[in-house]
């Protein structure tokens, strides 16, 4: 599935930051259908976890990212420079360091984009991230975890904005999803969930 207009998601360890781009899930609702606004736009209605409402969220978002630093453990969602919201989050059960491989607990650092939605997600919504990415690739090629096969496909499928390989031996299926409120987690699940 290709979809259109790349938008912003990084992700760092430690006090670095990762980028993912989103791609067009703006107006997907939060806790909340979106009601529309005296302008004509949507906004959607927020918990903050502690059951008090916060401003509600004007959407669509101009040039939406998400940000996640993993030393912080946070999320925040950008609206052109301006930070909208901020979320405490759950990593991998190894999350110190860029994941290497599949199964080795830790999450991607880089520059990513959403390239799966998944609105009957179990978590409410996920978004699945381009992991592997072309750096991915580059490292797991020099170091014998995939072939160039492999590797050209994974490029192939960045260059082309679609969902990466993600059944090499540098994983995949890598989603941003809801958890327990008022956490979201960056994890490794089956699709569907």
């Amino acid at each position: 599935m290709v979809l259109p207009q790349r938008r912003g998601v990084i992700i760092a360890g430690g006090s670095a930051v990762v980028v993912l781009l989103l791609l067009a899930w703006q107006g997907r609702r939060a806790a909340g259908p979106p009601v529309p606004s005296a302008a004509g736009r949507s906004v959607v209605p927020e918990d903050d976890g502690a059951g008090e409402t916060r401003a509600r969220l004007q959407v669509p978002l101009a040039d939406p990212r998400i940000v996640i630093t993993k030393g912080e453990r946070r999320l925040r969602l950008y609206s052109g420079e301006e930070a909208v919201r901020t979320y405490p989050i759950g990593l991998g059960f190894s999350p110190v360091g860029d994941k290497e491989r599949e199964g080795d607990g830790r999450t991607p650092e880089g520059e990513f984009y959403v390239c799966v939605k998944n609105p009957r997600s179990a978590f409410l919504l996920s978004l699945g991230l381009s992991y592997p990415n072309q750096e991915d690739a580059e490292r797991g090629l020099s170091n014998g975890l995939i072939s160039r096969t492999e590797h050209d496909r994974i490029v192939r499928a960045i260059d082309g904005g679609r969902t990466p390989p993600w059944n090499t031996d540098l994983g995949g299926e890598v989603f941003i999803h809801g958890g327990l409120p008022p956490r979201l987690d960056l994890g490794v699940h089956r699709p569907g969930r």
